[in-house]
């Protein structure tokens, strides 16, 4: 489905309010055109629209050519509305929203014109075909017969007998050797399920079964977030999906790798509500325990909106993922910090971004992580001729993104890392978990925020505002057996123990903050162990055991 510069705009607010940055107006031509036909000034929208598309670089949108029509309509310059109404016909709509243009209120001035005819009458022919097709899509997408719906591991009462009957040792082996996964009866094809948010909400999301999937065999799995998030009242119909997101998707295909395509709308979005982000990692843990998913090659990005969530992941949720991946998006979110420092770990996020991106401007893009790899932050990137819809336009530019993502596998206990959060619901990054802040506390010398400088569109400089509240953060290393934390503005943590992270065979040393807290044998807990899998479906990282710290001055 087209999203691209649907109702998305791009906000200056990232900066902060200081008189170099403060904004009292719109700050470039699109978005002054998109502010003022939202005010209803269809004069002043007009112009900044015929102003932005006589640039011959600026990408076309849809939606926005349409807009720019019915602005030239209502503004009297009707010399530009065939041309307005031929472009944006020209780029192509999803065909569901043909009710939304031919009911469009604002667009009644030109139903009485020989320009509409031609614009509308071949795309209502086309939806009404549409509409046809798409009932054999969602008749598709909704046939549970050929996908599998439950498995041993989605049976509580057969893990815990499975539990009752195992030493921890043993349990830990068979979860991690589980292989009884049972076959569909059609692979190649896409497939809709749901999940519930809350008490009420069922959302759905899409699962591509690669053509050759096996059972006996683990296969690797990418979650793509769509863009235009923040606008629709309503999740987008899943039927038009595996059509528009084929070419795209190729490389991934090719991998027989599975897909999850997750949906957004306004009020349950990867930009501003954390029951979505949470969502997502509950669609994920119910695919793991369907099918036969290598826990270490789980990938998760997406486009514009998408792009930003995968920053949100890489700052708040990283755990589940081998790496990270945005395209045409910008390197900030709304909710919380900007939490830099967290891509300064061994998961690398890979960035795409367009040359002549009219959302998200390369050179601010550049500014943020110019200054961040300098830090050490683990970017990986790349700039492609084209606009913000360049994934759509010209898929087999990004194709090399799968390849890329595909090279990495996650090591599931790092025995080094570094973790901050300003939200203790996501202070958890692998075997460390900050549990209470300390915000009155004195941030330790390496505990200091990073704010990049950036230059807007105006040429105005100014820092960015990426942190918004205050944080805690921890520092962790892992050599001999011994565990060694240093805590900055932390009043407790949890250290969990996974086998990858020590040899549980041998004493174990806790240190934090120089400080000697615990030296002694571990012993595995089962009831742990089977709690730790059933939140997260992850079985190359259980959790042995954990151990919980009051953290004093």
């Amino acid at each position: 489905m087209i999203r691209f510069l649907k109702c998305c705009f791009f906000l200056f607010a990232i900066l902060s309010s200081n008189s170099v940055i403060a904004q009292t107006k719109p700050a470039n031509l699109y978005d002054s055109a998109r502010v003022y036909y939202e005010k209803r000034d269809f004069k002043k929208a007009y112009h900044f629209y015929d102003t932005f598309y006589a640039d011959p670089h600026h990408g076309q949108s849809n939606y926005d050519t349409f807009y720019a029509a019915v602005a030239a309509c209502q503004s009297g310059q009707t010399e530009k509305i065939a041309y307005y109404l031929r472009r944006s016909a020209e780029i192509g709509y999803d065909l569901s929203s043909y009710d939304t243009f031919a009911n469009d209120p604002l667009a009644a001035c030109l139903h009485n014109r020989p320009e509409w005819k031609a614009f509308i009458e071949p795309f209502r022919f086309k939806a009404d075909s549409a509409m046809r097709s798409l009932k054999e899509i969602t008749d598709m997408l909704n046939d549970t017969t050929v996908r599998v719906n439950k498995s041993l591991l989605t049976e509580e009462a057969y893990l815990a007998k499975l539990a009752a009957r195992s030493t921890p040792q043993q349990l830990l082996k068979r979860l991690k050797d589980f292989n009884a996964f049972p076959s569909p009866k059609r692979t190649g094809f896409w497939t809709l399920y749901y999940v519930k948010a809350g008490d009420s909400l069922n959302v759905p999301f899409l699962v591509y079964i690669p053509k050759s999937y096996d059972a006996k065999k683990a296969s690797s799995l990418y979650v793509f977030m769509h863009g235009g998030v923040g606008g629709p009242k309503n999740f987008s119909n899943p039927a038009y999906e595996p059509r528009s997101q084929a070419k795209l998707f190729k490389r991934a295909f090719e991998q027989n790798a599975f897909i999850i395509f997750p949906f957004g709308r306004k009020g349950f979005n990867w930009l501003y509500n954390q029951d979505a982000f949470e969502n997502i990692l509950k669609e994920i843990k119910h695919v793991k325990t369907l099918y036969h998913i290598d826990d270490n090659r789980v990938y998760i990005g997406g486009h514009s909106d998408g792009g930003r969530g995968a920053v949100w992941f890489a700052m708040n949720k990283a755990t589940p993922f081998a790496a990270f991946y945005g395209i045409c998006y910008f390197p900030s979110i709304y909710t919380g910090n900007t939490t830099l420092r967290n891509l300064h770990n061994q998961t690398p996020f890979y960035s795409v971004s367009a040359t002549n991106d009219q959302l998200f401007p390369l050179s601010m893009v550049n500014n943020v992580l110019d200054q961040d790899v300098n830090a050490g932050g683990n970017w990986h990137r790349r700039v492609i001729r084209g606009t913000h819809g360049l994934p759509y336009a010209t898929p087999d530019s990004v194709y090399f993104l799968f390849d890329s993502l595909a090279s990495n596998r996650r090591e599931p206990a790092p025995k080094k890392l570094v973790w901050e959060t300003d939200d203790v619901r996501n202070g958890s990054y692998y075997w460390v978990n900050i549990n209470q802040l300390d915000t009155a506390a004195t941030p330790a010398a390496w505990h200091t925020p990073i704010q990049p400088m950036i230059t807007n569109q105006e040429g105005k400089t100014g820092k960015a505002n990426f942190f918004k509240h205050k944080s805690g953060a921890v520092r962790a290393m892992v050599s001999d057996n011994v565990i060694d934390l240093q805590t900055s503005c932390v009043k407790e943590i949890t250290i969990d123990i996974v086998t990858e992270l020590i040899d549980i065979k041998k004493p174990v040393t806790i240190q934090i903050n120089k400080q000697k807290w615990f030296q002694g044998i571990i012993m595995p807990n089962k009831a742990k162990m089977l709690a730790t899998f059933l939140k997260t479906g992850d079985r190359s990282q259980l959790i042995l055991n954990s151990f919980t710290f009051k953290i004093t001055p």
